[in-house]
């Protein structure tokens, strides 16, 4: 590739430039041009200004270490040895300035107390207050483990890592443009990406696992470059994407020995790397390819190469020479300064007396630096020409004007960087806030098929079980034969009924005894039994015995066309019947295993069994609905009789079995008005139905008062009652407390029984406004219960099928 960049028309050289060493340890400042030197008895500190070849110094008591600039404020930090040997001092030295660039003095400004350390691994942030440092593990000293050491002096805070004792830490390097991010490397190839600012301690972001010691680290500094290059023992080096934890590429034989330092050229597209025999490789940075093979001739000392905070400039301190090796790029028709060979051999560029870092900087700022190396070449030849005072005078302000004009234009050139990088970070924000939307929208799509697909499986498994519940139902009910009455329920058609002895029935009540007392109405009482051959048990249901004529406090004698009746009351909530003794004159009926609605709304007796859910409560409320809109479309096949009405729908006459479905009890009683007296002429059944049962006057419609007749309405009227009381858990005055809530949110919220849990407001309101149609003291307003605006059973169930979607999500 002989160095060739096609991209760019440029060649690449290396440029050697080498000056006095006037110490032992040194670094350099990343703007000014400036370099501190530790004396090599170690007992002064020097800063050198290498353009005008003025020094300062100043002498310590104890042994001085490592020295680092400390840029944004002129300052270096100085360890030492403290008042024993084990101890070390961290010194701040502040450098005074006459002028710009001028040197004056050296003086101390702080002394911080510091512990045993392997200043090896001692570095400084190139523009914020902060240095790494490491202390080696001891041991004999089993309490002083190994440890990464973070100090931001400007605002006095430390944090530190504890890493593994098992490996040494052989590099530390901070990221240019965030100071509390860091990269360390261990003897075991491990890169450690560290960060100081989220927790009291430093954080360990992520592990990079290598294979050979590391011997660099370097970020890039590039704006928005998340990548980190390590240089490894073995010869190789590796690009790493710190931010995506990733491994972006590793050169497996970059060089035949150590690899001293790799680091991205800031401003060309190369990647440059050095080993300790002296020979440098560029690579390009897009493809990782050999662009250029460049050897310095300087073996010795090269593996002491450090990296100057321009990161274009490795810096050697070679015996008594300070040796700098600038990778730069070149018209590729100029002649190299120097005469730099490529492909093997040695070559030197002739010292220069003014030292110069080389980057590709603004048009400006190079502008600028000619014109100030062209006054200063004015300067030199007028001294020693003639030596005017007046000429010199005008120069030296000339040269000062141009000094600040640079300064401004670094400043201007900063504030700019500033404000380019918040422009990039706005929009890379931007772009993720875009992007995370666009992820939640697909989750949520996704969300929406997954429940899609759900309700689906749900209603196959639905019209699955309906088949098998209507074949269970025909198995069970004998007949194969179905009817479909006028509210869409089908029924079974007429389902025998067994005949029980008095015997077995005295028998499976211990002969009607007390202890197996369910309770007592006013037409009889209902026992609880155990019939032989039957897994569950029964109600038994024994009436008084009257005349023919019924009465408030009798019932009569059964009768063959009462039974026949009551076989055909088939609904899935209506208590059924099994069965029926005529010599005892007694009904027997499934047993409702959870009892009735009134007990687990009751707070009296809610409290010792709990109380039924809201969603609960609103099914309950749908399959009373579905029974009464049986009931009033209930037609006889043949003979007399009409429609059912109930009379005594209240909380305490709606049962539950063992699964909480509810069931209507007391249909024999609502059938006992209807076949005491003979249809009318034109085979209508009467209409003053007057036999009063035993009810309470909260669910007797207002009407009643006047007609003593009991209608469908009536039933609408009382189920509006019991709907507002099972919301409420009140049994005084529901209605009332009700119509004075549903307008008001917050006080319908309180108007609802809590012993119900967390209710779904908008469902208990539809239930409620429901509940207050039917309870109208104006009958001709109350809803009827299948048909007509406001049809009391298909509101309900549409409430149902709200809470079955609910549990399917």
């Amino acid at each position: 590739m002989a160095g060739h960049d096609a991209r760019k028309g440029l060649e690449l050289a290396l440029k050697i430039l080498e000056r006095d060493m006037m110490g032992i340890e040194f670094d350099v400042h990343p703007r000014e041009p400036w370099i501190v030197f530790i004396s090599e008895d170690r007992l002064s500190l020097r800063v050198w200004n290498y353009e005008d070849g003025r020094q300062v110094a100043i002498r310590v008591s104890n042994d001085l270490l490592r020295a680092k600039f400390l840029a944004q404020k002129h300052r270096v930090a100085v360890f030492k040895t403290g008042v024993t040997q084990d101890s070390t001092e961290l010194i701040i030295y502040e450098i005074v300035q006459t002028s710009v660039g001028q040197i004056w003095k050296i003086k101390a400004v702080q002394t911080l107390g510091a512990d045993l350390l392997d200043l090896r691994n001692f570095v400084a942030h190139s523009t914020a207050q902060s240095i790494l440092t490491t202390r080696p593990y001891a041991p004999s000293f089993p309490y002083l483990r190994q440890r990464i050491d973070f100090r931001d002096l400007e605002r006095n805070l430390f944090k530190c890592h504890f890493p593994n004792d098992e490996t040494r830490i052989t590099t530390l390097h901070f990221h240019p443009h965030k100071s509390h991010i860091h990269a360390a490397g261990d003897s075991n190839g491990n890169i450690l990406i560290l960060d100081a600012e989220k927790q009291d301690s430093l954080c360990l972001l992520h592990t990079f696992e290598g294979e050979s010691p590391v011997t660099s680290t370097t970020f890039s500094t590039r704006p928005r470059n998340s990548l980190l290059i390590t240089g490894h023992k073995c010869g190789k080096f590796m690009v790493w994407d710190h931010e995506s934890k990733e491994c972006v590429v590793t050169c497996d034989d970059a060089h035949e020995h150590a690899v001293v330092q790799a680091f991205f050229h800031p401003d060309l597209p190369y990647i440059i790397s050095a080993s300790d025999d002296g020979t440098i490789k560029i690579w390009n940075d897009s493809n990782y390819q050999l662009a250029k093979i460049l050897r310095s001739g300087l073996v010795e000392g090269l593996a002491k190469a450090v990296l100057c905070r321009n990161d274009s400039t490795l810096v050697l301190g070679r015996k008594e020479t300070l040796c700098f090796i600038t990778i730069e790029g070149v018209s590729s028709k100029a002649n190299v300064e120097g005469g730099v060979q490529t492909e093997g051999g040695d070559a030197r560029a002739e010292s220069d007396k003014s030292l110069r870092f080389e980057r590709a900087d603004p048009p400006r700022i190079k502008q600028l630096e000619t014109e100030l190396s062209t006054v200063r070449a004015e300067r030199t030849a007028l001294k020693k020409g003639f030596r005017s005072e007046e000429v010199m005078r005008v120069h030296a302000q000339k040269i000062t004007e141009l000094q600040t004009k640079l300064s401004n234009v670094w400043a201007e050139r900063q504030t700019l960087e500033v404000t380019l990088e918040r422009f990039r970070a706005e929009h890379e924000r931007a772009e993720g806030l875009l992007s995370e939307r666009v992820k939640q929208l697909e989750h949520e799509n996704n969300s929406l098929l997954a429940q899609r697909q759900v309700l689906e499986d749900k209603l196959e498994r639905s019209k699955v079980r309906v088949h098998e519940l209507e074949r269970r139902l025909e198995t069970e009910g004998g007949a194969p034969g179905r009817l479909e009455n006028s509210s869409g329920v089908r029924t079974m058609n007429m389902h025998p009924c067994r005949e029980f002895p008095l015997e077995e029935l005295k028998t499976a009540t211990n002969d009607f005894h007390d202890n197996c007392k369910l309770r007592q109405w006013h037409y009889g009482c209902v026992y609880m039994g155990k019939i032989m051959g039957m897994v569950t048990p029964v109600e038994v249901k024994r009436l008084k015995k009257g005349g023919n004529s019924m009465t408030e406090n009798s019932c009569g004698q059964l009768t063959r066309e009462l039974v026949d009746r009551l076989r055909s009351l088939r609904h899935p909530h209506l208590q059924m019947l099994l069965g029926v003794c005529y010599e005892g004159n007694c009904l027997v009926y499934e047993h409702m295993a959870k009892g009735n609605v009134k007990e687990w709304i009751s707070s009296s007796r809610g409290s010792q069994r709990g109380f039924l859910p809201w969603y609960v409560r609103l099914r309950i409320i749908a399959q009373v609905a579905q029974a009464l809109s049986f009931l009033h479309t209930n037609q006889p096949q043949r003979g007399g009789g009409g429609p059912i009405i109930h009379r005594t729908i209240k909380p305490e006459n709606i049962c539950l079995d063992g699964e909480f479905v509810a069931k209507i009890t007391e249909a024999d009683m609502a059938l006992q008005p209807l076949l005491a007296q003979p249809a009318t002429e034109d085979g209508e059944s009467p209409t003053n139905m007057h036999l009063l049962p035993s009810s309470d006057a909260r669910y007797l419609a207002p009407e009643f008062s006047q007609t003593e007749v009991f209608t469908q309405q009536t039933d609408v009227y009382a189920f509006g009652i019991t709907i507002l009381e099972i919301l409420t858990g009140k049994f005084r005055n529901a209605f009332g407390i009700m119509e004075d809530a549903v307008e008001d949110v917050e006080a319908f919220r309180r108007a609802l029984d809590p012993n119900a849990g967390s209710w779904d407001n908008d469902l208990a309101l539809e239930a409620a406004r429901v509940g207050l149609r039917c309870a109208s003291l104006n009958r001709r307003h109350r809803p009827t219960m299948m048909t007509g605006e406001g049809a009391i059973l298909p509101s309900l169930e549409a409430i149902a099928q709200k809470l079955e979607l609910a549990d399917s999500l």
